[in-house]
């Protein structure tokens, strides 16, 4: 007997012009609750009702680095490689070169 998925959800939609895919995955405080890295975006999903929570955007560092070469990435973006959490601190290593605290509850920098 197959075990069934206790959820099962989307983080991110395929475009034409790149596929997203996600790169990191971080259980939160709550048992409920599921950090999600996906492209540019630092996600907070409850599990329980398969809803998006909290979301945020991250521009690259100025003082960063293009990962993959302007030929790769030409816009420079930077993307959310790997996702840690402990308490209310969830640390994102990001294609740029950096690493970032987030606030696990709301998703901000």
């Amino acid at each position: 007997m197959r075990p069934s998925p206790l959820a099962s959800f989307s983080a991110s939609k395929p475009t034409e012009e790149e596929y997203a895919e996600v790169y990191g995955l971080a259980v939160l405080s709550r048992e409920s609750l599921l950090a999600v890295a996906c492209l540019d975006t630092v996600q907070q999903w409850d599990v329980a009702t398969v809803r998006q929570t909290a979301h945020t955007r991250v521009q690259a560092h100025e003082t960063g680095v293009t990962f993959g070469g302007v030929h790769r990435n030409p816009t420079g973006m930077a993307y959310v490689f790997s996702l840690a959490s402990r308490g209310r601190v969830l640390a994102a290593t990001l294609s740029d070169g950096t690493c970032r605290l987030f606030d696990a509850q709301t998703c901000q920098e």
